[in-house]
């Protein structure tokens, strides 16, 4: 997740087991959610971290951005990421880069969501 505003901001997620607040300095990049399948599974899935939300009993599963001070900013829910406007859970607003490892000829998959100051206004 990558902060292309102009401050400083913090997210969170709910449920909360998945990850704590982060804080991210305007220009940043910080690691959301880290998954590693092998490697013959082939080109991990977009929704293989939202999978596992569909299993658990939390009804409110969101994604918030905070501002430095924790006021809330903006809030992403799980249920609305088919809606029009520009969703967090929807792939189409994710960047996906592929790397090969220097060490061996596996690769390294990163999803990149960029937060910018229209999505906080």
């Amino acid at each position: 997740m990558k902060n292309a505003t102009n401050e400083p901001i913090s997210i969170t997620t709910v449920p909360g087991h998945l990850m704590s607040i982060l804080t991210i300095i305007s220009g940043d990049s910080v690691c959301f959610h880290s998954f590693c399948p092998p490697q013959h599974w082939g080109i991990p899935s977009f929704n293989g971290l939202y999978d596992i939300w569909k299993k658990t009993a939390v009804q409110d599963q969101h994604t918030d951005i905070l501002s430095n001070e924790g006021s809330l900013l903006k809030s992403w829910n799980y249920a609305d990421r088919d809606a029009e406007e520009r969703q967090f859970f929807n792939e189409s607003y994710w960047r996906l880069y592929m790397k090969k490892y220097s060490h061996s000829d596996e690769l390294n998959f990163t999803w990149v969501f960029d937060i910018y100051p229209t999505d906080i206004k």
